[in-house]
């Protein structure tokens, strides 16, 4: 499950991530939505991911979703409320017009009791 293709700038939080996810009890049939830039869909089980590191710390019963943007905008997505046992948004949330109103689409697919992952650029100047 480990994988240790991070990014410099970005293995603590990676590390993190992944010893956060080890620690739960990922249950098979768990669903997970992958939300990212770095992500690039092909449809349901044939998905192709460029930046795998989120992706290689689920373990393989976690059924995953990974929709392209533009097609799937997380200020409006097309599922249905309660989705998701799982949804991981990285490195976007910095990029929406209103992250406010995407957090309330993250919370409205998250399964009751569900995990949200959402990380973002922290620059110091």
């Amino acid at each position: 499950m480990p994988s240790r293709r991070y990014k410099f700038s970005r293995y603590a939080m990676y590390e993190n991530i992944e010893s956060t996810l080890s620690s739960l009890s990922l249950i098979n049939k768990s669903t997970c939505l992958l939300v990212g830039d770095s992500l690039v869909g092909k449809g349901d089980n044939n998905v192709v991911i460029k930046n795998t590191a989120i992706i290689d710390m689920l373990p393989n019963e976690v059924e995953v979703q990974a929709p392209p943007y533009p097609e799937v905008d997380i200020m409006d997505m097309p599922y249905k409320s309660e989705s998701f046992d799982f949804v991981i948004a990285d490195q976007v949330i910095e990029h929406v017009e209103n992250p406010w109103k995407a957090s309330d689409e993250v919370w409205r697919v998250l399964k009751f009791g569900g995990i949200a992952i959402i990380t973002s650029v922290l620059m110091l100047l």
